[in-house]
């Protein structure tokens, strides 16, 4: 077929008249097509065109394409060149499996269909493993024989390939139960992913200390390539892939001889000297280094595809999870064993070894009479339990589970009568026993050595070690056997012997032991080293301890711990190699006594493990803990002050309104005013309280500007010294340029007074004041605790009496005060603590007794200027007039700022509750304001003021509000804080109304 001229189109009358595939089918060439063929083949094409499933025809002798327009994605870049070309020429790249199944159908008239049929398709210019359901159905002529082939197929790609992902991914689960040696695991896993990427190579490489050789311990192959196994320079395969490696990027090159990465420097010939040409590497980045490379590598070049380097880097992570466990695994286990048979061969050889392996336990669990806490690996593994959670049951039912019975008699031991039920009663028990694993049933002989936990005289708990003897008691068996010769006693003796050394220098542990003069009988390895590093010198057996330390802190603490030992206690202590020195690392030391063969102490050992970083952790962990224990109380008290204030603002709102309106109207005599103007002093003074109980409880109004600190600072400073008297000298220190800080100005200002006059009350004989304004950049870890970033720190010093430690720390609760009773609040720094945290800040006090106070107050930098001075009207006594909508639950509230309205000369309109307000305006009312409390019973505040502007859109709106109850209140919405007075009143008002 061909296309056709346009103006020679041929109407076959079965197309539909619509753009797309049908569009381009009608300007085939047809010409040559039989009438007969035409018919046969209309229904057909009407039928795979009107179709919206993928659906396509193959025609005539050659098999030419038609398809419909849901069947060219899976043509992707053939079409539409495809469009009536031979299916041989479509489908070259798959011809060889699908060509025999179509000329099948050809042959015999008979449909084929095929599930889950792989075919290697190219698409977007690389060859993809592509599945796939379809069916072929032969269109028959009248003569029987076929005309062409109907098609529809289903590409199934992405599940069969998510199938195999999964199957590998249970293989991967399978292996790493099976395997626990990490080498093996790799192995195994490597061997896995081979198989399902099809490729020659896969291996796992470690980074070795100096970060330059990639060391590969094993690796798996196809058998057409060698293995890897050994170092490799990691920058001898390109400098720029090296860093690429080292930054994490995980690594996919198609061609080593033509990828950016691995061009030049010679980078060509590595790659082909290991028999690459095709290469995916994941690497593993570990506290900032590259410590491992899973890499998988082709000998020909490879387009790999997305969904295989997305897979490749799962299995890394995968192997590496599991590699690490089962190492950390491995390695516990490496260690148990070398502490077992380090305590098999002391006790079979002198009393000094005997004890040194005695204290080092094998299966180990703490707990009471409740259930087992805690308990190690080996425990789990000899009693048979899965996990610890396992043991935290009552003592008596796991007792039943595991069968106990004496190793000499045989006899089943009663829960009352077994060691770690003793223990629990305040014995220290020693026993053989035998114990039948829970699952398996294999009976092993075990020396369980158990005792009390005392605190204060009474027992807490019971720690029981249990060390698995069964070899050893088989050993003394069979040496009781061959106890025939001298020379074969001799012989084990040597054999042991050797076998103590071995393990005793390969221990990671100081182990060193010392006679009545502090000589030193024996010491390992790691004790010489640990030694010589901190005493500058090397030990020698048969010198004396005290002749390399000084007479310092650290001679009399070794003196103490090894005296003890040395009369014949154990002893178990934590302390620091260097008592005197605040970075000396911390050791758990254990010292038991040595005796002779009568029981006599002869000397003393000593086995110290390194815990500096375990009780860094603890600590880390105990600061985390107060900090939370801090945060809740805050928490707890603020809702509680919170709460109190928002509602003691309701009481005073109307209470400072009535008894301003009376004193502006001069009700009464003069004595009468003098009561009134005393009830409204103290009446403001409960309102400072309030506002500082809110900002305490950081709920005060706040309306965050850029704020220019170092003009408050230097507007300030005659006020403060005026206040502070002439005793003391006022400096103020204010960096030039200061950027604007993002606070509330008139919150700032009280903050800063009330720093002053704690300053100020903290010099009765005089001294000096500081203040001063800097610009500051905190880094992460700061002492504020706040995110890093750029603040103002404004600081308030003085040369006071200061603070101990104890007073600073609870400086900032709420009613402590140093100033005696009735002389303060105990709230002012509570007040600017609030205020800092409130505004995204911090406050931080640095004091010592005898030398001063200095406090410092941390804002966030604004990021835009401050605004110009307002040039708002001041409030005067002329009136204004208007009807204003006042809206407020509170009814005393209502009645006294209704009173303040009428008083000013506005006609008012009370609702006591939104939904009235709103039905009002829907009636017809045009209040020229709306007066609104925030938070009502129903609609709040801020939703009536939206409704209400919906259908008078210019309406002021004044929000009336007790404390910052900030969630749902715009920022642009103007706010009057409660209590207020007619003249705070008025001119917010007046502010509101007066034209922009």
């Amino acid at each position: 077929m061909r296309h056709a001229d346009p103006t020679g189109l041929l109407d076959l009358g079965f197309l539909p008249a619509s753009a797309g595939m049908a569009d381009a089918i009608l300007h085939l060439d047809w010409s040559k097509e039989a009438t007969h063929a035409l018919n046969l083949l209309r229904p057909a094409l009407s039928l795979c065109l009107s179709s919206s499933f993928p659906t396509a025809i193959y025609w005539g002798a050659d098999l030419r394409l038609l398809y419909n327009d849901a069947w060219s994605p899976i043509l992707a870049d053939r079409h539409p060149w495809a469009l009536g070309h031979p299916a041989r020429e479509v489908w070259a790249d798959i011809w060889p499996i699908v060509g025999p199944q179509m000329l099948q159908v050809v042959e015999t008239g008979k449909p084929f269909s095929v599930f889950d049929q792989m075919l290697p398709m190219m698409r977007h210019g690389r060859r993809e493993e592509t599945w796939w359901n379809y069916s072929f159905t032969p269109i028959l002529a009248e003569d029987g024989s076929v005309a062409g082939i109907f098609n529809q197929g289903h590409e199934i790609t992405n599940r069969v390939l998510e199938e195999k992902r999964q199957q590998l991914r249970l293989a991967l689960d399978e292996v790493r139960h099976t395997r626990p040696d990490p080498t093996e695991f790799i192995s195994e896993a490597s061997a896995l992913l081979g198989h399902h990427l099809a490729v020659e190579r896969v291996g796992y490489a470690e980074m070795d200390e100096t970060d330059t050789f990639a060391v590969i311990h094993r690796d798996w192959t196809d058998g057409t390539v060698p293995s890897l196994s050994g170092a490799l320079r990691l920058d001898s395969f390109g400098a720029d892939l090296a860093r690429a490696l080292r930054s994490g990027e995980t690594i996919r090159i198609d061609d080593a001889l033509d990828d950016p990465l691995t061009r030049g420097d010679g980078t060509e010939q590595a790659f082909a000297a290991v028999g690459v040409r095709a290469t995916i590497d994941v690497p593993l980045i570990r506290h900032g280094r590259l410590t491992a490379i899973l890499f998988v590598h082709a000998k020909e070049i490879r387009a790999w595809a997305d969904h295989e380097v997305t897979f490749t880097q799962e299995v890394a992570a995968r192997i590496w999870e599991a590699v690490e466990r089962n190492r950390g695994h491995a390695m516990l286990r490496e260690s148990e064993e070398r502490y077992r048979l380090l305590l098999d061969a002391s006790q079979r050889q002198t009393a000094e070894l005997q004890a040194v392996l005695e204290s080092m336990p094998d299966g180990v669990y703490i707990g009471g009479a409740q259930g087992i806490t805690i308990a190690n690996q080996p425990a789990l593994d000899q009693l048979g339990f899965a996990t610890r959670e396992e043991l935290n049951r009552d003592v008596g039912t796991l007792a039943d589970e595991i069968d106990t019975r004496d190793a000499t008699t045989g006899e089943l031991i009663a829960v009352a009568d077994q060691a770690f039920t003793r223990a629990l009663g305040g014995e220290r028990v020693v026993r053989d026993v035998i114990v039948r694993h829970r699952i398996s049933g294999e009976e092993r002989i075990v020396r369980s050595a158990a005792a009390p936990v005392k605190i204060d005289g009474q027992v807490i708990a019971a720690v029981a070690v249990n060390t698995d003897v069964t070899e050893r008691r088989r050993a003394e068996a069979n040496l009781r056997l061959l106890n025939e010769t001298l020379e074969a006693r001799v012989d084990e003796a040597l054999a042991e012997r050797r076998l103590w050394v071995t393990i005793f220098e390969t221990s990671d542990a100081l182990i060193n032991a010392l006679d009545h003069d502090y000589r030193f009988l024996a010491f390992n390895r790691a004790y010489v080293e640990a030694f010589e590093r901190h005493t500058g010198q090397r030990p020698v057996v048969g010198a004396s301890l005290l002749d390399y330390l000084p007479e310092d802190a650290t001679q009399r603490s070794a003196l103490a711990r090894w005296s003890r030992a040395l009369s014949g206690e154990d002893v178990a202590i934590v302390e620091p190699l260097a008592p005197t020195d605040p970075g000396s690392r911390h050791y758990e030391l254990r010292l038991n006594p040595l005796r002779d063969k009568d029981g006599q102490v002869v000397g003393a050992f000593q086995y110290a493990i390194d815990v500096t970083q375990r009780l860094r952790d603890a600590a880390r962990l105990a600061d985390a803990e107060e900090a939370l224990r801090q945060s809740q109380k805050l928490e707890a008290m603020g809702q509680l002050t919170g709460g109190v204030a928002h509602d003691f603002n309701n009481l005073l709102t109307p209470i400072i309104g009535s008894l301003d309106l009376l004193q502006r109207r001069r009700v009464g005599d003069d004595k009468a005013q003098r009561q009134i103007s005393a009830a409204l002093q103290s009446a403001e003074r409960a309102k400072v309280l309030v506002q500082r109980l809110l900002a305490f409880a950081r709920r005060q109004p706040l309306q965050p500007a850029p704020v220019d600190i170092a003009a408050i600072v230097e507007g300030m400073a005659e006020l403060i010294a005026s206040t502070s008297g002439p005793r003391i000298r006022i400096e103020v220190d204010v960096d030039a340029g200061l950027p604007p800080a993002l606070a509330d100005a008139n919150q700032i200002e009280m903050a800063i007074l009330n720093l002053a006059v704690n300053s100020r009350d903290a010099m009765p004989d005089g001294g000096r004041l500081g203040i001063t304004a800097k610009y500051a950049e905190i880094e992460p870890d700061h002492a504020t605790r706040l995110a890093a970033g750029r603040y103002i720190q404004l600081g308030v010093s003085d040369t006071g009496t200061g603070m101990d430690e104890a007073t600073r720390l609870r400086a900032v609760d709420p009613f402590f005060s140093t100033k005696g009773i009735g002389k303060g609040t105990g709230l002012g720094l509570s007040m600017v603590h609030g205020l800092a945290s409130q505004l995204g800040g911090a406050l931080t006090i640095k004091s010592r007794p005898g030398l001063g106070t200095r406090i410092d107050l941390w804002l966030p930098v604004a990021t835009a200027l401050p605004a110009a001075p307002s040039q708002a009207d001041h409030p005067t006594n002329e009136t204004s007039s208007g009807t204003i909508l006042l809206v407020d639950d509170e009814f005393i509230v209502r009645a006294s700022t209704a009173d303040m309205l009428e008083d000013l000369g506005y006609a008012v309109i009370e609702a006591d509750c939104a939904e009235e307000a709103l039905a009002l305006v829907t009636e017809g009312l045009r209040p020229a304001m709306l007066l609104t409390d925030h938070l009502m019973p129903g609609m709040s505040g801020t939703d009536l003021a939206e409704r209400i502007r919906a259908i008078l859109p210019s309406l002021p709106v004044l929000i009336v509000s007790g404390y910052a109850e900030e969630e749902g209140l715009p920022a642009t919405l103007p706010r009057l804080v409660k209590p207020f007075r007619q003249a705070e009143l008025g001119a917010s008002l007046a502010s509101l109304l007066a034209p922009t």
